[in-house]
């Protein structure tokens, strides 16, 4: 959908996981937009994902690089060091030379999985100041702040905030307070299973705004938080969200007895990770290991449907880890190396 919108990713691509992340975003995002503004540190990362986008590229597009130093600030969403740097090159009155209607900005902390329409045609059949996708009540209420689009007319007020409170550890929380005419367009803060919590990290809850295409959005920090809970857990009984009929699916299992499946999951299908509940035996959930082998992303974050652990310890290197610690071995090098795994 074409618009005067002009979005404005803030990235910090600084690795490979980095480059096919940050080009996924843009080509699902970038037909939102009038004109693109693209925001990125200096290295060989951002190099090549400005080669990649610049090489099939039909929009309106600037891209700049910032210095290394400018890294992401550490207390938010927001990417303080590169809205400053934004302001530094551009000021109101170029973007009134564009005739646009909205700033959107997008962080890099996320991976965007629709094209977020229906929120674009929301904000631009309204005359408001200020949106964000979400709003949340984590530790107290606030708009979430890593998708978010501001008016032209209320360029200079959100300039002087952020210039004001580079370093307000609150600023997430502060920043929704200074728009008059404002909402979010998915209001989740106070659903009952969300009180206090960050939707992204209530499984329940954003299970169903996930799959249901009301938050088609997944944060990079869940993910990363998934891998690192991960139990090494070596079951002696059955667990009790072993589910038959999904461990049955397996070819070589199909016509097996109950008790047959049972002793084959106790000595041999929880090592080879075969999958037997809907949360699965793998770092992530399975509604999230789905959408991810969808985009080509999972193994940046997580190993193939058909990992072994057993087969995959027999490297003398490695026979000695753990199950979470085989798992990242394969994610982190594993994968590179083209080590044998099923």
């Amino acid at each position: 959908m074409q618009n005067n919108n002009i979005g404005i990713f803030l990235n910090n691509t600084n690795n490979e996981e980095g480059v096919q992340i940050n080009l996924h975003n843009y080509n699902i995002l970038k037909n939102n937009f009038k004109k693109i503004i693209i925001i990125d540190i200096d290295n060989k990362f951002s190099l090549k994902l400005q080669n990649l986008i610049i090489s099939n590229n039909k929009h309106n597009i600037d891209i700049y690089i910032k210095d290394n130093n400018n890294i992401k600030n550490c207390y938010s969403n927001l990417n303080i060091k590169s809205l400053i740097f934004l302001f530094n090159k551009f000021d109101k009155n170029l973007f009134n030379t564009l005739e646009c209607n909205y700033l959107t900005f997008i962080s890099d902390i996320y991976i965007y999985l629709s094209d977020l329409s229906d929120y674009f045609k929301y904000i631009n059949n309204h005359n408001l100041d200020f949106y964000s996708y979400n709003d949340s009540s984590e530790k107290k209420y606030h708009y979430q702040l890593y998708f978010f689009s501001i008016s032209y007319n209320s360029f200079d007020i959100f300039k002087e905030f952020i210039l004001n409170n580079q370093t307000n550890v609150e600023i997430d929380f502060e920043l929704y307070k200074i728009f008059k005419n404002k909402i979010p367009f998915l209001k989740i803060a106070y659903i009952n299973d969300n009180i206090s919590n960050n939707i992204f990290y209530n499984n329940k809850l954003y299970k169903i705004l996930l799959t249901n295409n009301l938050l088609p959005i997944i944060s990079i920090n869940y993910l990363y938080h998934n891998i690192n809970n991960f139990n090494n857990i070596i079951y002696t009984v059955i667990p009790s969200n072993f589910n038959i009929e999904i461990y049955q699916k397996y070819d070589d299992l199909k016509d097996k007895s109950d008790v047959f499946l049972h002793n084959h999951f106790l000595l041999n299908g929880q090592f080879e990770n075969r999958n037997y509940s809907e949360d699965g035996n793998y770092l992530l959930p399975i509604f999230i290991r789905d959408i991810l082998k969808s985009l080509n992303l999972l193994y940046f974050f997580d190993v193939p449907d058909n990992f072994s652990k057993t087969r995959y310890k027999q490297y003398k290197d490695i026979e000695s880890l753990s199950d979470k610690e085989l798992y990242l071995h394969w994610i982190k090098y594993g994968k590179n190396e083209d080590r044998i795994y099923y």
